[in-house]
């Protein structure tokens, strides 16, 4: 099954949804890593919700979903576009006591990147050691004013979400169908929305609502690192740094952590570099 993400609209209401699945692409992003399992099942849950932002978020750019906590993995970092190109890292701290929990106390951070731009735009949000599920809707709330509930579940091999949300407006009506919604959604099991695709999800739980689905859209893990921009670095920063590494080491080293590749660069590659600038 490909990894797909699909909205869809509750028709002649305010709410609207999303509905995740990875597997593959979750696969594909953490080869380059070895993190333990569980580690690998919060970052999978974060890169779905850097995809559910960006299908909630109109924006040509990157969504970047940044969890830093005082737990044993500090930091769980994802980052999705608009054409749900993902990828994630983690940082763990290995020396913290061993009654550490894994997520502990500290804060959410949404950073919206848009394209063309040296503007980045950032919510914060505080984590109290609860779930990514409730850290996503209080940003919801707290940035986006936009009501919303997200359930996620995951296995060792695949992560389902379902987004819903209620559209700006306060109209009686609108919020009693949301709260209808949402409640009706409680019931589900992470059994059964692992389980179940999108059309028996929602024929199942919402059975007596109209819905128009939109077109599905396919999800895969790529690094946007690339020669360019390492280059571009390398330029940023100067020739005379550069030399002055090269002094004590046979090539200046670049490594990008989500995909764990390197690019190294002798001094006649430095030379050329610089000669064609």
């Amino acid at each position: 099954m490909n990894d797909v993400i699909q909205r869809f609209m509750f028709e002649h209401t305010a709410t609207r949804g999303a509905w995740i699945r990875l597997s593959k692409s979750v696969s594909d992003a953490l080869e380059h890593h070895d993190y333990p399992d569980m580690v690998n099942q919060l970052l999978a849950k974060a890169m779905a919700c850097s995809c559910l932002l960006v299908s909630s978020i109109k924006l040509a750019g990157k969504v970047i979903f940044q969890l830093q906590t005082d737990g044993k993995a500090p930091l769980i970092l994802a980052q999705s576009n608009e054409q749900y190109h993902i990828r994630a890292l983690a940082r763990l701290d290995n020396d913290s006591p061993e009654d550490t929990p894994l997520l502990g106390k500290g804060h959410l951070a949404i950073t919206l990147a848009p394209d063309h731009s040296d503007e980045k735009f950032q919510g914060l949000v505080t984590f109290d050691d609860d779930s990514m599920n409730t850290a996503l809707e209080r940003y919801f709330d707290q940035s986006e004013q936009i009501p919303t509930k997200l359930y996620l579940a995951s296995t060792k091999t695949e992560t389902v979400g379902l987004l819903l949300q209620r559209m700006p407006g306060n109209q009686y009506q609108d919020v009693e169908i949301f709260e209808e919604l949402t409640i009706l959604a409680n019931t589900l099991s992470d059994e059964e929305l692992l389980s179940w695709d999108l059309e028996t999800l929602l024929a199942k739980v919402f059975h007596e609502h109209d819905i128009r689905l939109l077109p599905s859209e396919s999800i895969q893990f790529k690094c946007s690192c690339s020669e360019e921009k390492i280059e571009g670095i390398l330029i940023n920063l100067g020739k005379e740094e550069l030399l002055d590494i090269l002094k004590d080491h046979p090539y200046v080293e670049i490594h990008c952590d989500f995909c764990n590749k390197q690019f190294l660069y002798r001094k006649n590659q430095i030379d050329k570099l610089f000669d064609n600038t």
